[in-house]
């Protein structure tokens, strides 16, 4: 349960943060280009929150997902540290919270294999 919050908490956490990229609007767009970036990349970025948002909710996906977005955010904190504008603090959160995912993803998975009915015919 704990996972399924988390995971949709931050689901819509990044559809919310992909929305403006996708859109195209100027706050944006003028952010990216403040730190360097193309508009183009703007755009990209969009697309891999926004992508990373709806694979979160699909539990096959979701470590996947999840892995996907850490790199992304590890990008961010780099660009925040790099660039000195902005806080690196809100990607570094968002790092925790999907590692955490991960890992509860991952260990929910591993504990649910072990309590499943065998399945192989006994001889």
């Amino acid at each position: 349960m704990v996972a399924w919050t988390l995971t949709l908490l931050m689901s819509v956490g990044y559809l919310l943060s992909a929305l403006p990229k996708l859109t195209r609007a100027p706050s944006a767009i003028a952010i990216f280009e403040a730190f360097g970036y193309s508009a183009i990349f703007n755009l990209f970025v969009g697309i891999w929150e926004a992508t990373g948002a709806f694979l979160l909710l699909w539990p096959r996906s979701a470590r996947w997902a999840a892995t996907a977005l850490v790199v992304l955010m590890v990008g961010a904190i780099y660009t925040h540290l790099s660039t000195g504008l902005g806080s690196p603090f809100h990607a570094s959160r968002g790092i925790v919270i999907l590692g955490t995912i991960v890992g509860l993803r991952w260990f929910g998975e591993r504990h649910a294999d072990r309590n499943e009915p065998e399945t192989r015919p006994r001889a």
